[in-house]
């Protein structure tokens, strides 16, 4: 399937459903190029009040907390969500359908949440709005690294276009080569992944000693989850014509 099928056929689809992945990325096109407007503003600061008011009415964690103001609440990080992880559940949502997701834990320990089928949409619309800020589109072909702990499907990956990149291979010298060999290859795809195995690839290819490759058509670069040195930076300019961008999710939901 081309890209344009793919395309039109994810839209199609999102259509068939109600079009809320359109409805959403319309909203955020609206906030995010119109940032200083006052409808821009009057939608987040709506919307940071209703998750204020959400929080402290539907969950023991956040029921103490009675500011309107976000100034009020406290600072979290992901011990203490999992240490508390009953309380930050919303009463609202106890007995409606979920999923339940988990970070990768490149950077230390994962973290498990249930997003319900808003908020996927949510996260498919924001992924759809900033990665094409980097150059990626909807049905383009990606390299996806990361952990691939449970195996994605063949149906899945043909519809998606994409292509998992085992990371814990990435000690096989084959196994990177080829990667290495489809990468450089002249047709359009993206490239989304940890920043550690960006490095890890570049470590590679100095190491051996690899020329800078031409017309890899590498249309997006988006390292994850971790920060971005300089030498990857450098490196992945060098050897493939690209910028890469960093992108450091909670709890990141493919699509």
């Amino acid at each position: 399937m081309s890209l344009n099928l793919r395309y039109y056929f994810f839209w199609l689809i999102d259509a068939l459903k109600g079009s809320n992945i359109k409805k959403h990325l319309n909203e955020i096109e609206l906030i995010q190029n119109n940032f200083t407007t006052d409808r821009s503003k009057a939608l987040r600061k709506s919307y940071l009040e209703k998750l204020l008011k959400h929080a402290t009415l539907t969950t023991a964690f956040y029921n103490d907390y009675k500011s309107s103001a976000i100034k009020g609440f406290p600072i979290i990080d992901k011990n203490v969500i999992r240490e508390n992880k009953v309380k930050f559940q919303s009463k609202s949502y106890i007995k409606k359908q979920k999923k339940y997701v988990s970070s990768s834990g490149s950077t230390g320990a994962t973290i498990s949440l249930y997003h319900n089928k808003n908020k996927i949409d949510r996260n498919k619309a924001d992924n759809i709005y900033f990665y094409k800020l980097t150059g990626y589109q909807v049905g383009q072909k990606l390299f996806y690294m990361r952990l691939w702990l449970i195996s994605i499907s063949t149906i899945s990956k043909w519809l998606k276009n994409i292509e998992p990149v085992d990371i814990l291979l990435f000690n096989d010298r084959k196994y990177i080569s080829k990667i290495i060999g489809k990468l450089r290859s002249k047709k359009a795809k993206s490239i989304l992944g940890y920043a550690s195995a960006l490095e890890k690839m570049c470590v590679f290819l100095d190491q051996n000693n690899y020329s800078p490759f031409t017309n890899t058509n590498i249309k997006s670069a988006i390292a994850t989850s971790e920060g971005l040195n300089n030498y990857t930076k450098e490196k992945m300019k060098y050897y493939f014509n690209t910028t890469v961008f960093l992108d450091i999710p909670i709890v990141k939901m493919a699509f």
